[in-house]
């Protein structure tokens, strides 16, 4: 009997997770709170800036990230920069599988967005594995020359649910995006 039941959960779990995927909610999603200003170099090299001036850099296109302990934030060379822009944090959520969804109000969104950032259990690990693949996706577009980069617009990052009919989208937005060369 719970051989049964715990499949009959773990299949609605997934027929949750497709439902939501099967609608074109992502596209009007709100942009939240700014979290990173990322500045893209043409030697590989990325520096990401929270809003509380922690620094994180990467040495391959945004890969693998390290926290730099400077605090004091240096003048960026523009000669050598390839393109900056803003990063801000996007949340919906939804409490019908996915049928229909809301943003977050501004106060909850912002303090989501921090947990999601730095949760207190795992340091600093979401960072990086946020701004890996946000990074990835951004630079690879820059490089192609790909205008499908979509600014001022909402891009899902994850999405998860806490029972069968309340789930969470989590997502990002480019704003302010400059291409220096």
């Amino acid at each position: 009997m719970k051989i049964i039941f715990c499949s009959i959960l773990a299949a609605l779990i997934f027929y949750s997770k497709n439902i939501a995927q099967d609608y074109d909610y992502w596209e009007s999603a709100i942009a939240g709170e700014k979290i990173y200003t990322i500045f893209f170099f043409t030697d590989a090299t990325v520096i990401a800036i929270s809003t509380e001036s922690e620094r994180f850099t990467s040495t391959n296109n945004g890969i693998t990230w390290k926290l730099d302990d400077t605090k004091i934030i240096s003048e960026i060379n523009t000669s050598e920069l390839f393109s900056s822009m803003d990063i801000h944090c996007a949340i919906i959520h939804t409490t019908d599988s996915g049928k229909s969804w809301y943003p977050y109000s501004s106060g909850k969104q912002e303090h989501f967005c921090r947990v999601y950032l730095r949760d207190p259990n795992v340091g600093y690990q979401t960072a990086f594995e946020f701004l890996s693949k946000i990074t990835s996706e951004i630079n690879d577009r820059i490089k192609s020359k790909d205008d499908g980069l979509k600014l001022n617009a909402p891009q899902q990052c994850t999405e998860y649910y806490t029972n069968e009919t309340e789930g969470w989208a989590l997502g990002w937005c480019v704003k302010n995006f400059v291409r220096i060369k």
